[in-house]
């Protein structure tokens, strides 16, 4: 078992590795592509989250107003209880 492994090892270190050079391809393309996608996908994005902010925090606001309105007679019934024990 050794040996078969150490054999693909000596293989492995004889390979010789290709030279590519895609730096300035990439960078290119990466670039290309924040111009195409910046402006187009981000603008409308950032509208709909800051839009959904807006009404989200006032929704948070009144659900925790109704949740201590509508749990209230919940917590006298139970102090009652805890009382009469």
């Amino acid at each position: 078992m050794n040996s078969l492994f150490d054999k693909l090892c000596e293989r492995a270190r004889d390979e010789e590795v290709p030279h590519v050079n895609v730096a300035e391809k990439t960078i290119a393309l990466i670039e290309a592509n924040e111009i195409h996608t910046g402006w187009f996908w981000d603008r409308p994005l950032m509208w709909v989250a800051a839009f959904s902010s807006a009404v989200a925090i006032p929704l948070v606001i009144m659900a925790f107003l109704f949740n201590h309105d509508l749990t209230e007679p919940l917590y006298e019934i139970s102090q009652a209880i805890s009382w009469a024990m």
